[in-house]
């Protein structure tokens, strides 16, 4: 499930590359942050590159571009910049892939997608838009980490439509809390927007206040 439709905003976003981490809670909050470093996906190398390379088939056109103005709407690997942050405290990090293209950032930012690595291969657990970073608050809901985006957050919980444990959103900004309203009934609005979870990310310094 992604947590918000950026899609559906096509306007384009400001270049973030750097992911924030938090070590320690102050008042709900994280006090301290770490800055993680986004690398552009043209740098990997081997199963890292091959996995790039199969995102890139599956978000372009089947169709190669006819001319040179049509291949500036196509990603290519400098349009990814990957960042890693263990959420889980597992030892291994997860994946953080921020598509950095006009034609694929809207006004909540750029879709940054985190994966986890499981069985040999990255495994989809969520999307943020990001725009400034995203901050990785000292939260934990079932082993993982909450976080802060720009104009949203996500935290560990069940789905009450699915019964499946994974991110779910909540809204930060006014702007999101209208998009979330338009997509849900009150009825199958995701718990903890619905709850208010806002001002765990009042202090964060890549979010957007609500209200």
């Amino acid at each position: 499930m992604q947590p918000i439709r950026p899609d559906r905003l096509k306007k384009a976003g400001a270049l973030a590359l750097a992911l924030w981490g938090a070590n320690s809670m102050d008042a709900g909050m994280a006090s301290a942050a770490e800055v993680v470093k986004f690398t552009v996906a043209s740098k990997s190398r081997g199963e890292d590159r091959a996995f790039f390379e199969e995102l890139l088939r599956k978000e372009n056109p089947a169709q190669p571009p006819a001319n040179a103005e049509e291949a500036k709407q196509y990603l290519t690997l400098d349009n990814l910049f990957i960042g890693r942050f263990d959420l889980n405290d597992d030892g291994v990090p997860e994946l953080f892939v921020s598509f950095q293209h006009s034609y694929v950032c809207g006004s909540f930012g750029c879709d940054t997608r985190i994966y986890q690595r499981l069985d040999r291969r990255w495994d989809h657990l969520t999307t943020v838009s990001m725009q400034g970073g995203v901050f990785v608050l000292d939260e934990r809901i079932g082993g993982w980490r909450s976080l802060c985006a720009s104009e949203h957050g996500v935290r560990w919980g069940k789905d009450p439509r699915t019964g499946q444990e994974e991110y779910l959103s909540f809204c930060i900004s006014k702007q999101c809390a209208h998009e979330l309203e338009e997509d849900f009934t009150p009825e199958n609005m995701p718990p903890y927007h619905r709850g208010n979870s806002a001002p765990l990310c009042k202090d964060s310094p890549v979010s957007k206040k609500f209200g």
